[in-house]
């Protein structure tokens, strides 16, 4: 017979069944957010670029919003936080970016329409690959702040992904005893 005090007993799948439904549940809308903070970010580089700074916001914004992701989706594995998170950290970089070629095709076509006779030279913005080769030309630094940059962001993002883990597993471990 069985102790009336003694809890049930609940038996869980194993972590493997499920973890890369919740890894998937977690990093697949951690990509749009990284995205969005990417574009955020774009936006207020006209007004505030500090070289060191901005990078390690952005990277911090994207390891806030990760782990409130991974709460959500109930994720916990501590490794795989960290290095996917900083996958959202490259792809924000990234992401910045293709904002900064996306705003200045559409600042070029603005002004192409403006002028009607460099439209009618078939006059038109370079590709994607033209722009950051031109980009990257114009100072011998460019190539320099792109990377610190998008190591800075990622870096940032992992640490401070790791930092939050493990303060959860701390507090968790802490309240359950």
């Amino acid at each position: 017979m069985a102790d009336v005090n003694t809890p049930p007993t609940v038996t869980l799948a194993p972590p493997h069944r499920n973890s890369i439904g919740r890894f998937l549940l977690w990093f697949l809308p951690g990509i749009l957010a990284a995205l969005a903070i990417a574009r955020v970010s774009v936006s207020i580089q006209d007004r505030f670029a500090p070289l060191i700074v901005l990078p390690i916001c952005v990277g911090a914004a994207v390891a806030c919003v990760s782990y409130g992701l991974m709460h959500l989706a109930g994720f916990r594995s501590f490794w795989p936080a960290v290095i996917g998170t900083m996958l959202l950290g490259l792809i924000a970089a990234a992401g910045e970016h293709a904002f900064f070629y996306f705003d200045f095709r559409a600042e070029y076509l603005r002004q192409i329409e403006n002028k009607p006779q460099l439209a009618a030279t078939g006059f038109c913005p370079p590709s994607i690959k033209e722009y950051f080769v031109r980009q990257s030309q114009v100072d011998s630094k460019t190539l320099w702040l792109w990377t610190s940059h998008a190591i800075l962001l990622v870096a940032a993002a992992g640490a401070m992904t790791g930092w939050l883990v493990r303060r959860a597993d701390r507090s968790t471990a802490s309240s359950a005893q």
